[in-house]
């Protein structure tokens, strides 16, 4: 019997203790900034287009020389040289007329950023981290 209520007390007292924190996941922050509130909540994909990140998925998996090249230089999209040897990309763009405005701004969304790019940005960032450190010195 008292192995029964003590597991009892124990999920009741897991299930007050997670319930905040449930809470919390799911309903906005609000920060109060004078006569502004600034609301905080988590993104939704609502204006994701959805249907053309899987196309491009499809694509991808089938082309991963275009895709390789596009990593590197994603403004490759607006080439015409490089269009003119890639009749499938072409084809693509013809289906999805959308898709290359929006994988010129947002390539990262179609593409992750080559290892090249990554290490480059690890230097940069690391770079200006030196310079910001050399003149509080």
């Amino acid at each position: 019997m008292k192995n029964v209520i003590r597991s009892t007390v124990a999920v009741l007292i897991t299930a007050l203790v997670s319930t905040p924190a449930l809470a919390q996941q799911f309903e906005p922050r609000v920060i109060h900034n004078g006569n502004a509130d600034i609301v905080f909540e988590g993104a939704t994909n609502a204006d994701l287009n959805v249907d053309q990140y899987r196309a491009f998925d499809q694509f991808s998996a089938s082309h991963p020389d275009v895709v390789r090249q596009l990593r590197e230089r994603p403004t490759l999209v607006k080439s015409q040289k490089f269009l003119a040897n890639h009749d499938q990309l072409v084809q693509f763009m013809h289906e999805h007329p959308d898709w290359q405005t929006d994988f010129v701004a947002n390539p990262g969304n179609y593409i992750p950023p080559s290892r090249r790019a990554e290490k480059g940005s690890a230097k940069r960032t690391a770079s200006n981290t030196d310079k910001g450190a050399a003149l509080r010195q």
